[in-house]
């Protein structure tokens, strides 16, 4: 193999998604194994480089696949390191991880701040390396880390603090919806198996600081050129350059991610490849420029040595490593960071054309230095932007005829020659290479946001130009030269150009249908668009056959809108939304009711972006008949403000209480502006659908907030639900008094609070199944046992949201089918059981997985 790093990037690649998978499913990888090794035996011819004859063939080449087989023993070793290296690193804490206090009383902990702390309004957000555990007055050494929240504590951090706090550490959990961001193993992958949170009240000790000293002066650096740029500049302006700057998005508020968002040029807004690669450009050229206009004599003499263009990528280098640094140094910086230099290094060595090898190696590196980023969407991303650069170059240079070969140059056959290196050739090709980076990235952005921004085919053409060769340029030296002043240079000319290039991002995001959500799209279907890719570009084809290519590939990716909701039958899915409540109720003629939206709503989450949204979208549900919010608490109206951007609402039901959130007010001020039918009168809510009756309890006029809920009760044949809100014990009296109480299921009132619990009413009910829709480890330490112990008694069945996750009921023919999330997931295989286990395991685990 001339060109190696491919194959091996690609086993060992393999080798990690094996191993990834290898927990749920280790017969099927060791089968695959097993029949690899019994066709390599069969193929494998042994092939000696050393032999006059019989030279060594490339993979790339004609007679390629022969070269592949002949290193098929050394690729099966690369396959199985990358194999066993991810199963390595996976492998469960150490028996000293901070994670093995979780679930205790408060401990006092010790440890460094191994990173930035992350600065909002009311809270901060500080990652720390354990090192001791203080516990009944003994001293424990500790090692792993946890995210600590810190609520209102005026207190300065910085990198390389050692501090010292007392909290109650909790384990991570995700909300557990189908298709919902597992949070968990997000922070699992950054060795993250600990939370806490700490308010005002609670003492943090900075005992010292051990940061390298290097990296304390950069953090000083930093902090400066925070300063300056939030003393100089307010509103987007400020939030956009810190966060292009120095990669500090705390900033953002949901209106500037949103126009992003919907423009798909919300990866401006993170510092990776594309503001990496634009500042490498940028320097290169402007170095090339400057070495142009050197003295012609000392010019020949450089040449004599080394090319003007050598000197340039290697003066690169320091500007892309210093612009790294200052930003913060993240984990997806780091690997952009790596791509380039692998990519300069090749230009240096003279293979500046051979842009897939290089993509290759860096991979290979990235993958060695952190396997477990084969999951981080933002190597993913990166990864296949340049691969689809590579390959828009390949095609670009067969439309216009010129001559290539394989792997692909990004650079031509020489500088200066042929059209493609002609001015408008240049323009041409890059806007062809912004259209296939963004139809090549559409299905990885669908998949994880459910939402194709078309917008980005003609934005990131503006966008991306503007902010690498103005923005981030200008704002890098004026944030260098403010460490010094004490504020923001050019504030003036930096205030004006960031309006103007947000005016251009909410221009594109206005456009009509330039946000198009659906739903996230499967594994399949991504391997089947990549499939079609490759080949696609294997080799030309004719206009009528690239039509057909590229009409399928796009089909893959809109696929699942036609199969979302095929479904006719009569569905209810009460959703884990934490300490609140939330149901979707699906009837069989297509008309959908949500009943309360959640409780979590703050600077840094919103229910209704992250769990109700992506949940209608990969439902198929873009249209809201009814929304109701059956009284206006912050656990029941959360959501509901994103919902009301985001969807078509028809009709808004609410009780007549102004609530008193923030979450209320945005909720009450959506429904003005955007004129939906409000009603507030129960006799005035009226559900119409087939098969379905619904109806609203009246007379319900208790004392308090919670009394005067809105208490719906729907029946579909022989089977009845009773959506109880937050009603107590006073309200419960006055709905013993209604003859059609009684119901096969009930979602329980309040919780299951105390205040809640009434043995007369839950008699009335008489339900089968009781579910308690309520927070992982809430604080209000709901549901309370007397309450479960009441349903326990009557023989009703208890389904928890904080334990079961998300709770799908399917009721067709007077036939209930229910399935808990958490019975839903795949589960880990010990591999240590007995074979029959294994077996009946992975069965459960594949069949879960064809669902």
């Amino acid at each position: 193999m001339p060109k190696p790093i491919i194959p091996i990037t690609i086993a060992y690649l393999v080798g990690l998604v094996s191993g990834s998978i290898f927990n749920f499913f280790p017969i099927t990888v060791v089968a695959a194994i097993i029949v690899f090794i019994i066709v390599e035996a069969v193929l494998y011819k042994p092939n000696y480089p050393l032999a006059i004859d019989n030279p060594p063939v490339s993979p790339f080449s004609k007679g390629g696949q022969r070269g592949i087989l002949n290193h098929l023993p050394f690729l099966f070793l690369v396959f199985l390191f990358g194999l066993f290296y991810y199963q390595l690193l996976s492998a469960p804490p150490a028996y000293n991880d901070i994670s093995r206090y979780i679930d205790r009383e408060k401990s006092v902990i010790e440890g460094m701040v191994y990173q930035p702390p992350e600065e909002y309004e009311r809270k901060d957000v500080v990652y720390i390396k354990a090192q001791r555990v203080y516990i009944n007055d003994r001293v424990r050494q500790a090692a792993g880390r946890l995210r600590l929240s810190i609520y209102n504590n005026n207190i300065k951090l910085r990198y390389g603090d050692i501090i010292r706090f007392e909290a109650k550490l909790k384990r991570p959990r995700s909300f557990w919806n189908p298709g919902a961001f597992d949070y968990e193993a997000y922070l699992a992958r950054k060795g993250i198996h600990a939370i806490a949170s700490i308010g005002e009240k609670d003492q943090i000790e900075i005992i010292g600081n051990t940061g390298n000293i290097f990296f304390v002066r950069l953090s000083e650096m930093r902090d400066k050129i925070k300063e300056a740029i939030t003393n100089s500049l307010t509103g987007p302006p400020a939030a956009i350059l810190l966060a292009m700057i120095i990669g500090d998005t705390t900033g953002l508020t949901d209106e500037i991610r949103d126009s992003f968002m919907a423009s798909g040029t919300t990866h401006i807004l993170s510092i990776s490849g594309s503001h990496l690669g634009l500042i490498a450009v940028f320097i290169f050229f402007f170095m090339r420029l400057l070495i142009g206009l050197l003295p012609e004599r000392l010019l020949l003499r450089i040449t004599m040595y080394t090319t003007p263009t050598k000197i340039a990528a290697a003066i690169t280098i320091v500007p892309v490593i210093f612009y790294t640094l200052i930003s913060g140094a993240q984990v997806a910086t780091n690997r952009s960071l790596i791509m380039i230099l692998v990519y300069i290094l090749s230009v240096l060595v003279d293979r500046g054309n051979e842009i897939l090898n290089s993509l290759a190696l860096s991979a290979l590196i990235i993958l060695l230095i952190d396997p477990l980023s084969i999951h981080d969407i933002s190597f993913q991303l990166t990864m296949v932007s340049v691969l689809f650069i590579a390959l828009a170059i390949e095609v670009r240079r067969r439309m216009t005829s010129e001559e290539t070969t394989f792997p692909l140059s990004p650079l031509g056959r020489g500088e200066g020659e042929g059209y493609i290196n002609s001015a408008k050739g240049k323009a041409i090709t890059y806007l062809f290479i912004t259209i296939a980076v963004s139809l090549g990235t559409a299905p990885i952005v669908a998949y994880y946001f459910r939402q194709v921004a078309w917008v980005g085919l003609f934005a990131n053409s503006i966008v991306v130009p503007f902010a690498g060769f103005i923005i981030v340029p200008l704002g890098l030296f004026s944030s260098i030269a403010s460490v010094f002043t004490g504020n923001l240079f050019l504030a003036g000319v930096n205030e004006f150009i960031l309006n103007l290039f947000y005016s251009i991002v909410r221009l594109f995001s206005l456009i009509p249908f330039a946000e198009i959500h659906i739903p996230s799209p499967g594994i399949f279907w991504l391997f089947l668009f990549y499939l079609l890719a490759f080949f696609a570009v294997k080799r030309p084809l004719p206009n009528w056959k690239k039509i057909i290519f590229v009409g399928l590939m796009l089909f893959t990716i809109f696929a699942k809108i036609i199969t979302a909701r095929l479904d006719n039958s009569f569905k209810v899915t009460f959703l884990d939304v934490g300490q609140g409540d939330s149901a979707v109720i699906e009837f069989s003629d297509k008309k959908v009711m949500v009943i309360d939206g959640g409780g979590i709503m703050s600077e840094t989450f919103d229910i209704g972006r992250a769990v109700l949204a992506p949940y209608l979208w990969d439902s198929g549900i873009y249209t809201i008949d009814y929304l109701v919010l059956t009284h206006p608490q912050l656990d029941h109206v959360g959501g509901f403000p994103y919902l009301l951007q985001k969807m078509r609402i028809k009709e808004v039901w609410e009780n007549g209480d102004k609530g008193e959130s923030i979450a209320y007010r945005r909720f009450a001020g959506l429904i003005k502006k955007k004129s939906v039918l409000q009603k507030t009168e129960l006799s005035e809510m009226k559900a119409e659908s087939r098969d379905v009756k619904v109806s609203v309890i009246d007379s319900l006029t208790g004392a308090s907030v919670n009394d005067r809920s809105i208490v719906l009760k729907i029946s579909n044949g022989d089977y009845s639900l009773l959506f109880a809100a937050d009603i107590e014990k006073g309200a419960q009296e006055a709905l013993l008094k209604y003859d059609g109480i009684r119901s096969n299921i009930i979602k329980v009132p309040h919780h299951g609070a105390k205040s809640s619990l009434n043995e007369d009413f839950i008699k009335a009910v008489s339900p089968e199944i009781a579910v308690v829709s309520v927070g992982y480890q809430n604080r209000y330490k709901h549901p309370f046992p007397e309450h479960i112990e009441a349903y326990e008694k009557i023989g009703a069945k208890i389904l928890r949201t904080d334990r079961e996750g998300a709770i799908l009921m399917n009721i067709n023919d007077n036939r209930i089918n229910i399935n808990a999330y958490a019975e839903m997931r795949l589960k880990r295989i010990d591999v240590s059981s007995s074979f029959l286990k294994i077996i009946k395991m992975e069965a459960d685990n594949v069949r879960k997985l064809l669902r």
